[in-house]
């Protein structure tokens, strides 16, 4: 367990509680919603090449 704890979780730990870390706008008394990342749908010439386009 002190190995994991060492290796692992003791680094990703500091990089997502860093300063500029994915948790960094998060804590006990505060909460920032995050922004949603802009999604272009797909290109239709490129859906009908999934093998279930066909509603089989």
């Amino acid at each position: 367990m002190s190995t994991w704890w060492r290796d692992h979780l003791d680094p990703h730990l500091a990089a997502l509680a860093a300063e500029y870390g994915p948790f960094s706008r998060c804590g006990p008394d505060r909460h920032t919603e995050p922004r949603p990342l802009p999604v272009d749908p797909a290109p239709s010439e490129v859906l009908v090449q999934l093998p279930d386009a066909t509603g089989v």
